[in-house]
């Protein structure tokens, strides 16, 4: 299982979670984080976007064109180009199953860019990054809002979404 610190850490907190020293119950997390291999120092981008990117390439954002604070928002077609080859494709060449929960933000201007197009068997999440957790609203501008939670899966028969 890989779970990224910016989604559990956002949310409650780095040194909130047990695991991390904190006082908040996280037994599942603490379960996860005891049995994993934890990635604690490493670079990070100034935005969300960039920092998923390169995480799932393995390669600097520099390289693909999302450096600096660019991120993908509402109404933008622009996004991780589909010709970078993701860490979930990869793990399921080898035989893996892959699962993404939570936030997307790596472009979903058509369904070639969203998660079950990129390597992970089911998504479960937003596909922007301003989204909120309880009302899965997004507000990124005046026209650019709108209701932010998908489920999707790949149709083995058609690979349709």
């Amino acid at each position: 299982a890989v779970v990224s610190t910016q989604s559990t850490g956002n949310d409650l907190g780095y040194f909130n979670k047990e695991y991390n020293g904190g006082e908040i119950k996280t037994p599942y997390i603490d379960r996860l984080a005891r049995e994993s291999i934890q990635l604690r120092r490493h670079y990070t981008q100034p935005m969300c976007s960039p920092s998923r990117a390169a995480f799932f390439t393995g390669r600097y954002p520099f390289r693909y064109g999302m450096s600096g604070a660019r991120a993908v928002y509402y109404g933008s077609r622009n996004g991780l180009n589909t010709s970078e080859i993701l860490l979930p494709q990869t793990l399921q060449e080898v035989g893996y199953s892959t699962y993404l929960f939570g936030k997307w933000h790596l472009g979903f201007a058509d369904w070639n860019m969203t998660p079950v197009k990129r390597g992970f068997d089911y998504f479960y999440g937003m596909y922007g990054g301003s989204s909120t957790y309880y009302t899965h609203m997004s507000y990124e501008g005046p026209r650019q809002s709108g209701y932010d939670l998908f489920e999707d899966t790949l149709n083995e028969t058609n690979g349709d979404v």
